[in-house]
């Protein structure tokens, strides 16, 4: 009788070690990025249930239009009673260094990235934080002495003016509506500005000053827009409210320490 011939295994230590353990390594290398793959997309989907959805620019625009009307609405009020405690004094400016403070953080991002535009760029936008410093100014001088009522009236024509300048320099195109619209509210702050002489000298001045400044103040949205968004230089956003914000900070410092310190007991304390 035949007998079947049975495999002898190899006498070689070397075929026998690349024989079977190899099969078992590729069968534990599989189980185990199975595994980590089952894992992580678990890992996955437990983090994208934690997300929060992100904002639509609608919704953005929305909440930014909100916070700009309240912070007008808000300012000349406590502007009046800052007045009425004595601390507003209008040739000290102090309230309008904590109005720049905040803006001034801006500039933190860009030094930490040093991601700075060219120097011609960054003395355009300190141009404009000069220019925004004599509107701002102006805009809250003139509101302690007309006012926070007649200060909202005239101050709400900033959207005009903004509507008016971007058509001059920007080459924006209003309807027919929107140029009437601009008529009326020009209307409005011509009556505004007449009863405001019955009402006093200090009255009269106020208004002068709030319409010249949010004329400037204008202007100076209109030259932000353009220095972020025209030319192969631009800035960003928080480029260019870091760069002013800094600058109009630190102008109302120095304005501090060579004219509200020498006169704070007679300016400020009494």
């Amino acid at each position: 009788m035949h007998q079947r011939k049975r495999h002898k295994p190899s006498s070689d230590p070397d075929q026998n070690k690349m024989s079977s353990p190899s099969r078992q390594e590729l069968e534990l290398d599989y189980a185990t990025t199975s595994a980590t793959s089952s894992r992580s997309s678990n890992l996955s989907d437990k983090e994208g249930i934690k997300h929060f959805p992100s904002l639509s620019p609608i919704c953005i625009t929305w909440t930014n239009a909100s916070l700009y009307v309240l912070s007008g609405c808000s300012q000349p009020l406590i502007m009046a009673l800052l007045k009425e405690a004595g601390v507003a004094d209008a040739s000290c400016q102090a309230y309008m260094l904590f109005y720049y403070l905040f803006p001034a953080s801006f500039v933190l991002p860009v030094i930490l990235n040093n991601d700075w535009p060219r120097r011609s760029t960054i003395l355009k936008a300190c141009g404009i934080a000069t220019w925004d410093i004599l509107s701002t100014s102006m805009n809250y001088t003139g509101a302690s002495l007309a006012g926070p009522t007649i200060f909202a009236i005239i101050y709400s024509s900033v959207t005009i003016w903004t509507a008016v300048f971007s058509q001059i320099f920007l080459g924006r195109i209003m309807s027919f509506w929107q140029w009437l619209a601009v008529l009326g509210v020009f209307a409005g702050l011509t009556l505004t500005a007449t009863d405001s002489l019955t009402l006093g000298k200090d009255v009269a001045k106020g208004s002068f000053l709030v319409m010249i400044g949010s004329a400037m103040h204008a202007l100076t949205y209109v030259m932000s827009e353009a220095i972020m968004t025209l030319g192969d230089d631009k800035l960003s956003i928080f480029q260019n409210t870091g760069i002013q914000g800094t600058v109009a900070a630190v102008a109302f410092i120095f304005w501090q320490l060579i004219y509200t310190l020498p006169h704070f007991e007679t300016k400020v304390w009494e």
